[in-house]
Formats: C-alpha cells, sequence, structure tokens
C-alpha cells in the first residue's frame, strides 16, 4: 500500500491493492459467519426445530438493509447466493 503517482494520487495499482485485503477480510468474516450458522443449525436440528428459518432470514435481511450506508442498495443483492449457503 501507499502507492502514489506523481501528483501524490494512490495509483491504480495501490486501489487494488487496499481492495484486495478488503476482499480477503470480507471472506474470512463471511465464512467465520457460515461456520457459525452451521452451529446454530446443529443445535437447533437437536432441538427439533428447523434448521433453516425463513423468517429469521427476512429479518436480517431487512435489518442489515436498515442500518447500512454507502454504496450498497441491496444486502441480498451484494452478497449474492450467500444466504442460501448459509442457512442456520
Amino acid at each position: 500500500m501507499g502507492q502514489q503517482n506523481m501528483a501524490g494520487e494512490k495509483t491504480l495499482a495501490a486501489w487494488r491493492e487496499e481492495i484486495d485485503a478488503l476482499d480477503a477480510e470480507l471472506l474470512r468474516m463471511l465464512n467465520q459467519r457460515a461456520a457459525i450458522a452451521c452451529e446454530i443449525a446443529v443445535i437447533k436440528v437437536a432441538a427439533g426445530l428447523p434448521a433453516y428459518d425463513p423468517g429469521r432470514e427476512a429479518l436480517v435481511l431487512a435489518d442489515h438493509n436498515s442500518y447500512h450506508l454507502g454504496q450498497l442498495v441491496d444486502l441480498r443483492r451484494a452478497l449474492g447466493s450467500w444466504p442460501e449457503q448459509s442457512k442456520g
């Protein structure tokens, strides 16, 4: 990081390096979340509950979409099939 052009602005390579670092951190956190969702599913199944609760998913997505700021408009669209991959 810290690569600058002659005008003192970040270069394309520097911005890409920053994006790559953020992507790696996002993937680490999403994998951590998925692992926790799997543990929750184990607990729910052991208690005789369905592992997937569409009502809970809707609440989580609505909650996330209500307080996000920035460029992302819709968490479900931004994450693609992630909710389908980590039901719990």
